[in-house]
């Protein structure tokens, strides 16, 4: 599920003026150029989002592109990129919170970046902050749900999805994806784990899932929302 681009786009557009405009004279004496507008720390906080955004896609992008590459040098190639993007986008979600600390999306979109460059704690602070503001933004809870698996937190990444399964079900959806895509990892490679803790585990992803499958929206908007994002 992607961010609510078009919303910060359009709060953009209508906080952020034009730095400057030509005023034409009816007698044709000319023009003369206004007075550059400084911008408010939210609008320069949105500026810095934006731009964050558009990090995170080439990322995205580079990344998917990895994923079907088969040549090592270009695949090597992919990654780096992708690093670089996600870290260019780092730095543009800190300056929006820089200048608006109660931003809670650009806190969320931190914590995403942060968790894709293997910064785990970082981003599990950065979403802790997110959901401090806002409680009730279940992106920051599907993120956050993520970052644990990466630190194989996982009694906290169930609690996640729990949560989710009440509120967002298409984001809780996500979140079992990844569930399933943990255990397939980790019965490669352990990392450490008992094997028994991850056959818990997985067993437990296949109850919630199997479970889910028999639990249908009632209404048609929710039902077409679910069905778009398969």
């Amino acid at each position: 599920m992607k961010f609510p681009v078009y919303l910060v786009i359009i709060l953009a557009l209508t906080l952020v003026p034009p730095l400057h405009a030509d005023q034409g004279s009816s007698s044709g004496g000319g023009s003369m150029q206004q007075p550059m507008k400084r911008l408010t720390p939210e609008e320069k906080a949105v500026v810095s989002y934006n731009a964050g955004l558009k990090h995170r896609d080439k990322a995205e992008n580079y990344e998917q592109r990895a994923i079907t590459e088969t040549n090592e040098k270009k695949f090597a190639k992919l990654k780096k990129k992708n690093s670089k993007e996600f870290n260019r986008a780092i730095d543009d979600f800190e300056k929006a919170i820089k200048y608006y600390p109660r931003f809670y999306q650009a806190h969320s979109s931190l914590g995403y970046a942060l968790r894709k460059v293997s910064r785990y704690e970082e981003s599990l602070a950065a979403y802790n902050e997110s959901l401090d503001i806002n409680p009730f933004y279940d992106q920051a809870i599907e993120y956050r749900g993520e970052a644990y698996l990466g630190l194989n937190r996982l009694e906290e990444a169930k609690e996640a999805y729990m949560e989710l399964f009440q509120n967002d079900r298409v984001l809780a959806d996500k979140l079992i994806a990844a569930m399933i895509a943990w255990v397939a990892a980790r019965r490669d490679d352990a990392g450490g784990l008992d094997a028994a803790v991850v056959d818990q585990f997985a067993e437990w992803v296949e109850q919630r899932n199997t479970l889910a499958s028999y639990i249908q929206p009632m209404d048609d908007a929710t039902r077409d929302r679910w069905a778009e994002s398969r």
